[in-house]
């Protein structure tokens, strides 16, 4: 919030990823409901993120807006993180793996005093996430 690219980043980047995360929820349907549900998380977490901005910092609490904004990234952290899980029940030990280490960044960013390198930390889950999406949408489209 406050920051001079917060229109840039809300309506130019998380909205139209939020928006296509929609749309491959949808279409992943007919390649299982876990996989359509992680891209669902995904859409959660960034349609909130675009209308609610954090407050600067991103504390664990703040402003009802901050308080929004956590809870989209944890649908989108913890929904995601049990999205792979039940991925792994039938297509194995990698999405097991990638649940973990989203469940391990969720309480990572949650630590306050991580204040230098929650961002980053945050970037190693959404890459979790989304090369986890696009792997169990390959293996998807590989079965049908």
């Amino acid at each position: 919030m406050g920051c001079p690219q917060q229109q840039f980043v809300a309506v130019g980047v998380f909205l139209p990823v939020g928006l296509l995360m929609l749309l491959v929820a949808y279409l992943a349907l007919p390649l299982g409901i876990a996989t359509a549900a992680l891209a669902l998380c995904l859409a959660v977490g960034y349609l909130v993120a675009a209308v609610f901005p954090c407050d600067v910092g991103s504390p664990l609490s703040g402003s009802g807006r901050q308080g929004m904004h956590n809870l989209g990234g944890a649908v989108e952290y913890i929904g995601g993180a049990f999205a792979f899980f039940r991925i792994a029940e039938q297509s194995g030990q990698p999405f097991k793996a990638l649940g973990f280490v989203v469940v391990a960044v969720a309480i990572a960013i949650s630590v306050q005093s991580l204040g230098a390198v929650r961002g980053l930390i945050q970037r190693v889950g959404e890459t979790c996430l989304f090369g986890g999406l696009a792997l169990a949408l390959w293996q998807g489209v590989q079965r049908v």
